[in-house]
Formats: structure tokens, C-alpha cells, sequence
């Protein structure tokens, strides 16, 4: 990391690490609290049903079938079984012989989630296996894990690091705890609502606050890459995710719906900012245009107004051919890198060349990425590395300034854009203000190379309500 010729911005790095360690170590002291009779209860009744599913689905047609082929060794958390079930008909005779949708690039039978969801034949029976292995995973991994890494007052004591990653992004996991608290589940996820409501303040005078960054990546790639389309979203209010979903569904930008352009956001636009290409991009949009009943604006299904477009089928990715959706996407694509993102396209092939060159990025803040990585690592690894520093220079600050005023306060946990407190009442609406300002005003001339605003959108929960009950504080 130690350059001479770059030693100033070099020093800051330094000091942003030492700085971020001193600040998880008095968060991994501090703690979050956890509302333990809840957790209890619900551990209890997440287990009650488990139970009562898993007799449904041994009950079932599957379920029965399962036994038949594997007898003593049948096992729910086995989807290699659960693939002979409704596959393997050539050699288990009683299996249901069902089409196979998607295979693996080994040649086997892809069980994911998406897939059973898709499987028209069996859709009470994943539905009810879907939920029970989304049960386990909660009781296992949230419920239980949480309850045993709790100490004998109630609190959580989640670990940090920022050495772990190639990025230097922070991560999560192992140590005291074991909780990876950066793997939560995400608030719309349904789990979510059960894990998060076991989260409380201190006590009944505190509030649980959120400090969560609006498009920290995005914004950071626009700063480091210039790209006027990126700058552009921020600044102007250029909706590119609207626009992407207007090229690839052949759509006039403003019959572009909210569900249509959302319906991009992860497929296609950051799917391809991440570096996945046209073939991919194609198939989830098409699985998604065929599973997912979307609709134009005049409420047409969306694949019936493609056909009316000219494009009729999906296609073959290895002989794209006009009137197919991989040929109409692959022209996207390239109107996607050569005209609206043309900038951004031209950082990422220099940024590739020098890393070839060099074996190693340096990041604007003064970090050192060298290893060997793929075209897709090299390129990403800047930007989030950044994104993420953005974040722990606000928190160490944050911290520092709760120090020196003497809020009644603490910084409990960060989940990579956001920074999570306990607040006392009596100074919330000022620890949300300073946090804020540093967030954004004081960390934008701190960072030379921040060219855009940064936003922040504070989640505040009720007085002495759980993290669950959090909603947008206004400012």
C-alpha cells in the first residue's frame, strides 16, 4: 500500500484503517440488544412448524416417492434426491418423469429455488418445500445462531473486519459471535420481518437508527469512472434504468412501468456493470417475461407485445438469429456499453490494460488491490472498494463526534451502505443531523475524487420499538 510518490493519500488510507478498527472494536463492545423472550418464542414456534410442514410433504405425492426411491436415507435437505424424484424416470421407475428445465454446467439437474417455482406439474409441493427450507435456513443460520452467540444481558456482539476482503470492503463473520450480521435478511424478504423484530433499542427511551447510503455504488462509480450517464442519474435525474428497460422490452420510454423497469435493475442493468454479458442477461429477462406475468403499460403480456415487435422465441445463444431475444438483446447490449454507458466502457478497458500491465489498482483512496483477477474483478473491485470506504470514513467520524459531544448514543453495526445506532430520544433528531452532514457534506471534502453527491435516507424505528418497525425519517 506504501507509496513515496503518493504518500499523502497513502497516510489517509492508513490512518482511514487503523481508524475503522478502533471503531468495530467499540462496536463489537458495544452490541445490539435483542428482545430474548421473543426470540425464544419464536425459535419455539418456528419449530412446531417445521414439524407440521415436513409431515405434509413426506404426506404428499413427492414426499412418498422420495421414500420409495431412498428409503431410511431420504433426507428434505437432500436435492440431489429431490432431482430423482421428478426427473429420473430412466433409473427409478417410480419417479414422475417430469421435463427438466435447466441443467448444470456438469450436466445435472438444476434444483435451485427459481427452478422449482417453475415446474407447473408440482407447485403446491414447492411452494410448501420452498417454505420449509427457508424456515431451516432461518432457525439455523438467524434464530439459533443468534440465541447462542447472545450474552447473559441480552446482547449481540458482532465482529468486523476490513483485512478479510480483496476490496478491502468490510466483512462479517466468525470470531466471539459467529453472526455474520452483514447477512441479515434483507428487509422485503420475508424472514426479515421475524429476525429483524428480535432487534430492540437499550431501553424503552431509545430508538434503533439506520444511517443507510442511497446508491453508494453507483454514485461512487459515476465519481471514479466520470461517466456523464452515471453522473447524470444523480445531478439531472436521468432514469438509465428506465431507459434500459425501454431498449430491451422495445418499449417507448414512457410506457416503461415501475414493475417493468425494476424488472431490469438486477438482470440486465447491474447484471451488466458487474460484468455479466448479453446471453445471460437474455435468459433471466425471458424467464422472467415467461414466469413473471409481466405486463405493458395498457395492461398487453408483455410477451405478447414482443411477438407483435417481430421477436418470436427466445432462441439459440450459440447462433443468435433476428427475431429471437438473444439476438435482440446482444444489439442492446452494444447500444447499452456504446452509447449510453460509452464512458464508463472506455474506464473499464484502460482500467483492465493498466491492471495487465501493472498487477495490481490502486484505489482513490489510497488502498492497493494486487493479486491476479479476472477482467470483471479488476473492474469492480475499485468501485466497491471505494463505495465501502465512503462508508467507514462516515463511521469512524461518526463515532468520534458522539465521543467528543457526548451524545447518548452508540454504533451497534454496519451492514456495508448503512451504519446502525442506538439512540437515546432526547438527542435523535441531533445524531441523525451530525451523522448526516458527515455522511455527506463533511465526507465530500474529504474524499478528493467524490464528483457527485451523496444522499442518505435515515430508517428511524419508534421509542423503544424493534428494528422491524423502522421507517423513513425525514430530515
Amino acid at each position: 500500500m506504501y507509496q513515496r510518490t503518493q504518500q499523502p493519500i497513502v497516510d489517509r488510507a492508513i490512518k482511514l484503517f487503523l481508524n475503522t478498527q478502533a471503531a468495530f472494536a467499540d462496536c463489537e463492545a458495544n452490541g445490539i440488544k435483542l428482545d430474548t423472550d421473543y426470540l425464544d418464542g419464536v425459535i419455539e414456534d418456528t419449530k412446531k412448524r417445521l414439524a407440521a410442514i415436513e409431515d405434509e410433504l413426506w404426506a404428499s405425492r413427492e414426499g412418498r416417492i422420495w421414500r420409495d426411491i431412498h428409503g431410511d436415507n431420504a433426507a428434505l435437505t437432500k436435492r440431489r434426491q429431490l432431482a430423482d424424484v421428478l426427473f429420473n424416470k430412466k433409473t427409478y421407475p417410480q419417479s414422475l418423469g417430469l421435463q427438466c428445465l435447466s441443467y448444470t454446467k456438469t450436466g445435472i439437474p438444476e434444483i435451485s429455488n427459481a427452478t422449482l417455482e417453475k415446474i407447473p406439474e408440482i407447485q403446491e409441493f414447492a411452494q410448501k418445500y420452498l417454505r420449509w427450507c427457508s424456515l431451516v435456513k432461518m432457525l439455523q443460520t438467524n434464530l439459533l445462531g443468534i440465541r447462542k452467540a447472545l450474552d447473559y444481558q441480552g446482547y449481540l456482539h458482532p465482529q468486523f473486519s476490513l483485512f478479510t476482503v480483496v476490496s478491502y470492503r468490510t466483512s462479517s463473520a466468525g470470531g466471539g459471535s459467529g453472526i455474520n450480521f452483514q447477512n441479515l435478511p434483507k428487509r422485503k424478504e420475508e424472514l426479515a420481518h421475524i429476525v429483524r423484530r428480535c432487534f430492540v433499542p437499550r431501553a424503552p427511551d431509545r430508538h434503533i437508527v439506520e444511517m443507510d447510503y442511497s446508491g453508494a455504488e453507483v454514485r461512487a462509480t459515476a465519481s471514479i469512472t466520470s461517466d456523464p450517464t452515471l453522473i447524470g442519474s444523480v445531478t439531472e435525474g436521468i432514469d438509465f434504468h428506465k431507459q434500459t428497460a425501454a431498449a430491451a422490452y422495445k418499449l417507448p420510454y414512457d410506457e416503461v412501468t415501475k414493475e417493468l423497469r425494476q424488472s431490469v435493475k438486477g438482470p440486465f442493468t447491474f447484471a451488466a456493470f458487474y460484468g455479466s454479458y448479453w446471453a445471460s442477461i437474455a435468459k433471466n429477462l425471458w424467464e422472467q417475461i415467461l414466469y413473471d406475468d409481466l405486463k405493458t403499460k395498457d395492461g398487453t403480456p408483455l410477451l405478447e407485445h414482443l411477438k407483435k415487435e417481430g421477436i418470436r422465441e427466445l432462441g439459440n445463444e450459440n447462433n443468435p438469429m433476428p427475431g429471437t431475444y438473444f439476438w435482440h438483446i446482444r444489439k442492446t447490449e452494444q447500444w447499452f456499453w456504446n452509447e449510453q454507458f460509452r464512458v464508463y466502457a472506455e474506464w473499464k478497458n484502460d482500467n483492465w490494460a493498466e491492471y495487465k500491465e501493472k498487477g495490481y489498482m490502486d484505489l482513490p483512496t489510497g488502498f492497493r488491490c494486487a493479486g491476479i483477477f479476472s477482467r470483471n474483478n479488476a473492474n469492480n473491485y475499485i468501485q466497491q472498494g471505494s463505495s465501502a470506504h465512503c462508508l467507514l470514513w462516515s463511521l469512524d467520524h461518526i463515532a468520534e463526534i458522539i465521543r467528543e459531544q457526548g451524545y447518548d448514543a452508540c454504533i451497534c453495526g454496519q451492514i456495508h451502505d448503512s451504519i446502525v445506532m442506538d439512540v437515546h430520544h432526547d438527542c435523535l433528531d441531533d445524531v441523525i443531523r451530525m451523522a448526516a452532514n458527515v455522511m455527506t457534506e463533511q465526507l465530500e471534502k474529504e474524499m478528493y475524487w467524490v464528483q457527485v453527491p451523496m444522499e442518505v435516507e435515515p430508517d428511524v424505528a419508534p421509542m423503544g420499538e424493534s428494528w422491524l418497525n423502522a421507517t423513513k425519517y425525514k430530515l
